[in-house]
């Protein structure tokens, strides 16, 4: 809840729109002294959006962050297990088809294209959506693999983790079980860094394989100098993965093993 909160007051727009507000209040307040710092406050208020809006610094910001992902496994040869993070699906509310979130199909279909190269079993990794009982994330990406022609008998399924921290937790312990030594790890881009992270901690060596490039959508070009909405919404995933790695530094993964 908290880092949920967090995420809400950190968002750009938002402490843009909060410190640019305040510089004008406290500048109306005070016409008459005509301070200069309510103007400088309202000016970088905006800045903060406007940088936070431009595709520009969206391609540098996220490229920057994306920069330990890469895009082929390092050593296929010798991994023995393919694992594919979930992450979320969409439930219509008139009881239509359940379709996959866009990171979790660019995911899915990453290590469905893996599976065609080098054989190797997947492991699905997501839990239920809204509680006990209801779809899993892994069983609708299971369902999707086996439509592309994957064998049922290739695929594991986790499906009990509800957050990245989860998945890793999990995941591990299955890979454990398993005694799977060798796992390439899929997520997107702008999610390895803390993922590898979090396996680490759990003493879990991975080969992580990323997808859905966020820096791709920001070439260079003139147009790049135009606030758009996709790269505010790059910043605000940016800044969650930012926060989670934080979290992730403030409680390792290995002190949730066993501790729930």
């Amino acid at each position: 809840m908290m880092r949920e909160l967090l995420e809400l007051l950190a968002q750009p727009i938002a402490w843009g729109l909060v410190v640019s507000g305040y510089g004008l209040w406290r500048l109306r307040t005070r016409i008459k002294e005509r301070p200069f710092w309510p103007y400088r406050l309202a000016v970088f208020g905006w800045l903060v959006i406007g940088l936070a809006s431009s595709p520009l610094v969206a391609r540098f910001t996220i490229a920057g962050w994306e920069r330990p992902a890469a895009r082929e496994p390092s050593d296929p040869e010798t991994a023995d297990v393919l694992v594919v993070l979930g992450g979320g699906i969409k439930i219509p509310p008139d009881e239509g088809p359940v379709v996959l979130a866009t990171n979790t199909l660019y995911r899915a279909l990453r290590v469905f294209d893996l599976h065609r190269q080098t054989g190797l079993p997947i492991l699905v990794s997501g839990g239920p959506v809204s509680g006990p009982g209801s779809l899993t994330v892994a069983g609708e990406m299971a369902k999707l693999l086996v439509e592309l022609g994957v064998p049922e008998t290739a695929i594991l399924r986790e499906e009990v983790s509800t957050s990245t921290r989860e998945n890793a937790v999990e995941t591990a312990r299955i890979l454990r079980e398993r005694g799977f030594k060798r796992p390439i790890l899929v997520t997107s881009a702008l999610h390895v860094r803390r993922a590898e992270m979090l396996f680490a901690q759990l003493e879990v060596p991975i080969d992580g394989v990323g997808c859905d490039f966020r820096q791709d959508r920001f070439p260079i070009q003139a147009r790049s100098l135009i606030p758009s909405n996709a790269a505010l919404a790059a910043h605000q995933e940016w800044l969650h993965e930012a926060l989670g790695m934080v979290d992730t530094l403030a409680r390792p993964a290995n002190r949730t093993v066993g501790n729930p």
